[in-house]
């Protein structure tokens, strides 16, 4: 008898195991490019909450791309959260900063936020580091440095075993040299901002106050989308200088970091 219902106990598993693993395999399932196209949508329809909500969600199903990132921060815009708006638009220019749609978004978002201060006029020489460092990929930046670093020791070479280098020679040899220096000092500043904990963006209106706490007199009040940068932290408060220069405390979950983003260069 033992043995009779053991047969028919494998008979059916014989059978149910196949048909369990076909309705499994026929389930759809749903990919990130799906869900994407659903996402874009529901943003185009206006439903700006749930394109929120999915473009959220495709960070954990596929790496950062630019295009993910500055999609995910219009949603923001339109749903008036500037401060995550301009978090994701300066992920998505670190990825591509070159491109004019995504620094067009960044600036209505920056000049949509509320602020009660004027940010500090930079000079020209930080105007000019700004644009450089911003204007390449940090790949592009390595690539260009390896190259100037091969032509230089290929010069030096040169020089070295036959004692005398041509005039236009050696001006070829200085200034690779020197644009070897240059660019790895933009190489070496890009990634500096890439691995930079000071750097924050303010996602939710808060208050400056005058030490790391609640309790300590409220300095000024910090609007989503200000650029402040983290001086030193003490449990869950940051010191933190203002655009404008005011130095004060806020709440650690008051503020995002703007790298590093999880993608391609």
């Amino acid at each position: 008898m033992c043995m009779y219902r053991a047969l028919l106990l494998c008979c059916a598993l014989i059978f149910l195991v196949p048909a369990a693993t076909r309705g499994a395999e026929t389930t759809p399932q749903v990919t990130p490019e799906d869900q994407l196209a659903q996402a874009n949508e529901h943003f185009l329809h206006g439903d700006h909450a749930v394109a929120d909500m999915l473009y959220t969600e495709l960070f954990e199903l596929k790496p950062y791309s630019a295009g993910l990132l500055y999609n995910k921060g219009l949603a923001n815009l339109k749903q008036k959260e500037y401060g995550w708006a301009v978090l994701y638009f300066r992920q998505a220019l670190w990825i591509e900063p070159r491109n004019r749609t995504y620094k067009d978004a960044l600036h209505t978002a920056l000049d949509a936020r509320k602020t009660e201060v004027t940010p500090v006029a930079p000079t020209w020489l930080h105007v000019v580091w700004e644009s450089l460092v911003g204007f390449f990929t940090l790949s592009e930046l390595v690539w260009a440095s390896f190259v100037l670093l091969c032509i230089s020791c290929g010069l030096g070479i040169k020089w070295l075993h036959s004692g005398d280098l041509r005039r236009r020679h050696r001006w070829l040899l200085w200034c690779s040299v020197g644009l070897w220096l240059a660019v790895t000092a933009v190489g070496a500043g890009r990634w500096h901002i890439h691995h930079d904990p000071a750097r924050v963006v303010v996602i939710a209106d808060t208050r400056m106050t005058s030490g790391p706490g609640a309790d300590f007199p409220v300095i000024r009040d910090v609007y989503a989308g200000e650029t402040p940068r983290v001086l030193r932290v003490q449990g869950m408060w940051l010191e933190v200088r203002g655009e404008a220069g005011p130095v004060g405390w806020v709440d650690r979950d008051s503020v995002e970091r703007v790298m590093p983003v999880l993608g391609n260069e």
